[in-house]
């Protein structure tokens, strides 16, 4: 898959308020999109391994995304 969106969200409790509104708005159309969260002071391991399976949607802080850029 492609990645076909990107979000950037500064405020914690937004980011995952932000990937669930997506989610919601795709299951509305019939979509099925893989979503990815990508914010800090969680470990990097699993948000890169989500990230190499493939994702259409991510959601991330500006740190955590400059982190893993």
């Amino acid at each position: 898959m492609t990645l076909v969106f990107a979000m950037f969200s500064t405020v914690g409790r937004l980011r995952f308020w932000d990937t669930h509104t997506i989610e919601w708005l795709c299951v509305a159309r019939n979509l099925k999109p893989r979503t990815q969260c990508l914010y800090g002071g969680a470990p990097k391991g699993p948000q890169l391994r989500e990230l190499s399976r493939g994702v259409d949607i991510v959601v991330a802080t500006p740190g955590r995304l400059n982190d893993i850029l």
